[in-house]
């Protein structure tokens, strides 16, 4: 070791007396070849390197990166920088060559010829000659350089060319999307292979003719869909609302149409039912609309004509029709929204209906509704467990619009004459259930129809008795948990079930080694079809 060391320091010392010598007679040839190594000793030798060309040389062929990457930090010749950066390998040294290279010629000539593509894309970035940037759009091999090349170019033949005859999308849709011409636009539009390419050129398209064929006869929904979206002539809508043959094409025009009569015609007569719908939903003419609610095949069009219609003859008489579609309740639930008496009095007496879902149903329509007359009748029918449910799924839903105010003042009377609730409880339970009924309502506003209030009760027995499972703690579970399968059966007990499962620690006041889920799983045991 120790000799290979002196050795080392006498050949050390013999490159710097040769480099330094006032003879210069020491072989450049043999610096580069020195510095182009592999040993340490390359950077002695690649510091007194000086000509362009051998240190372009030891940036291509040096074998250590540092000294490829110090040789190009010596380059200044741009010719020298081009070699380097056509004929490397390494990707550090032709980023750094590339930063180097100014000259648009050799920028040029490596964007054309290096072997590599993203030393050509990096020359394309730093080129500004138009001629040069055209030739890489169309001929180079790699859709990425070709890419580059075009977001310089503005050479509206140039793109056009792109547009139509580039074999990759990505390209072809670079390029449409710089395109203005009209009449390549349209050729794209209607005869490219891949729609995102349609698509990009129907985004820049203005003639409405051309867009009416796209939204009609193009095999891509979403292409289809744009070109629908740039549709703004009344007449072309019109002929696609009333001739397409595609039902998607009928619906987006008729979505755009303002021609009532074309309205109308197509309310009547189109063969799909959505395409029906669309026009009604747009329809004033109340004579149109009442044939439609008596005539149409469809239910959703009939429901639809009547939730527009104002002419309280023709709605009362689609009231009095107890129709299998319950086009009889759109009707009678629109008369009670235009405030007329029959409306009304047809959806309270709903609420005494042998059906549970019809009570259900009207509870929830006259709380929509928030008519005045309709309070009294939903407090006195609050007992029956369909209409309470019908009525608490309106106040959370209409909570935060126009009725507001008439679902307020509900809930506070129902508060008010239902103090305690024990009324609420299903005939049959005994004077314990009632009492730990009203104690778990009065203590966490406990209700079977919201599961947020449903989960809050047991929390609150898990708190305050020290489990499910505990005396007291498993009654009062065992009473929400036989009220919640009155409400919603074994569906609704496993909900409020998970919520438990969900429920935090603290919430819970939770001991240690408790196990809540489980405890409220054996308090439950025997209720309706829930095993432990």
């Amino acid at each position: 070791m120790l000799l290979k060391y002196k050795v080392d320091c006498v050949v050390d010392s013999l490159i710097e007396w040769l480099t330094t010598s006032v003879m210069g007679c020491f072989p450049s040839s043999l610096l580069v070849k020195i510095a182009s190594g592999t040993s340490w000793r390359c950077a002695i030798a690649l510091e007194k390197l000086t000509k362009q060309a051998e240190l372009a040389r030891v940036a291509i062929e040096g074998k250590e990166r540092t000294a490829r990457e110090r040789a190009v930090e010596k380059l200044t010749d741009q010719p020298a920088l081009a070699k380097v950066a056509t004929e490397t390998d390494d990707i550090f040294v032709y980023t750094l060559v590339l930063e180097k290279l100014t000259d648009q010629a050799l920028l040029a000539k490596v964007a054309v010829e290096a072997s590599r593509w993203n030393v050509r894309y990096k020359a394309v970035e730093k080129l500004t000659d138009k001629a040069v940037l055209a030739r890489v759009a169309v001929e180079d091999g790699d859709q990425a350089v070709r890419m580059a090349a075009l977001e310089k170019l503005t050479d509206q033949a140039v793109l056009a060319r792109v547009a139509v005859d580039d074999g990759h999308e990505a390209v072809r849709r670079t390029a449409v999307e710089k395109l203005t011409d009209q009449a390549v636009l349209a050729k794209v539009a209607v005869e490219d292979g891949h729609e995102v390419v349609r698509e990009a050129a129907v985004a820049k398209l203005t003639d409405q003719a051309v867009l009416a064929k796209v939204a009609v006869e193009d095999g891509h929904e979403v292409v289809r869909e744009a070109a629908m979206a740039k549709l703004t002539d009344q007449a072309v809508l019109v002929s696609v609302a009333i001739e397409a043959k595609d039902q998607s094409a009928r619906y987006g025009a008729v979505k755009k149409v303002t021609d009532q009569a074309v309205l109308a015609r197509v309310a009547v007569e189109d063969g799909d039912q959505a395409v029906r719908r669309a026009a009604v939903e747009k329809l004033t003419d109340q004579a149109v609309l009442a044939k439609v609610a008596v005539e149409d095949g469809h239910e959703v069009v009939r429901r639809t004509a009547v939730e527009k219609l104002t002419d309280r003859a023709v709605l009362a008489k689609l009231a009095a029709v107890n129709d299998a579609d319950h086009v009889h309740w759109a009707a009678t639930v629109r008369l009670a929204r235009l405030g007329d008496d029959q409306g009304l009095r047809l959806l309270i007496g709903a609420l005494t209906n042998p059906n549970k879902s019809v009570r259900r149903q009207a509870a929830f329509d006259l709380v929509r509704v928030g008519h005045a007359s309709s309070a009294k009748p939903l407090i006195a029918a609050y007992q029956d467990i369909d209409v309470r449910l019908g009525v608490n799924d309106a106040i959370r839903r209409f909570a935060s619009d126009g009725r507001m105010e008439f679902s307020r003042q509900l809930k506070r009377d129902l508060d008010a004459h239902y103090a305690g609730h024990s009324e609420l409880v299903p005939a049959g339970r005994t004077e314990e259930c009632v009492r730990l009924y009203a104690e778990v309502v009065s203590q966490s506003g406990f209700d079977p129809y919201d599961i947020e209030t449903s989960v809050g009760a047991l929390c609150w027995v898990h708190r305050h008795y020290g489990g499910f499972l505990e005396p007291g703690g498993k009654e009062a579970a065992r009473v929400i948990g036989e009220l919640l399968n009155d409400t919603g059966g074994k569906k609704l007990m496993q909900t409020v079930w998970r919520g438990i499962v969900e429920a935090p620690a603290g919430k819970l006041g939770m001991k240690p080694h408790q196990v809540p889920d489980r405890e409220l799983d054996f308090a439950w045991n025997g209720i309706g079809t829930w095993q432990a």
